[in-house]
């Protein structure tokens, strides 16, 4: 429970409208909107969730790294013919990074 108030934390209520936009954008402006949403939701789950250590703050940062600046999602929805409605993106854009960080949990803490 405590990396599901940690994700929501970081990914709704810490995330600027700026992040949300131009996180995906080419080049710098792209990466420092991912950069620094990514840093805030990093922080909010290791504040909720205890994880302090080096190796396992990185490891969630370069989860959330790897879902929001890529469009994994959108690829996982084509391949998988489930649509590309907004709704359906968000919901599992979030299963994706609670799945991600279950793992980290599991085996890494």
């Amino acid at each position: 429970m405590d990396y599901l108030i940690g994700h929501l934390v970081g990914d709704y209520l810490l995330q600027t409208e700026w992040q949300a936009v131009n996180k995906k954008t080419p080049g710098l402006k792209g990466w420092l909107a991912c950069l620094i949403h990514c840093s805030f939701w990093t922080l909010s789950v290791s504040v909720f969730t205890g994880w302090f250590s080096v190796k396992v703050v990185l490891l969630v940062f370069l989860s959330h790294i790897l879902l929001d600046r890529t469009n994994f999602v959108a690829w996982y929805l084509s391949v998988s013919r489930k649509g590309q409605e907004r709704w359906l993106q968000i919901v599992c854009d979030n299963t994706m990074h609670l799945v991600l960080l279950w793992l980290i949990n599991r085996f890494v803490v």
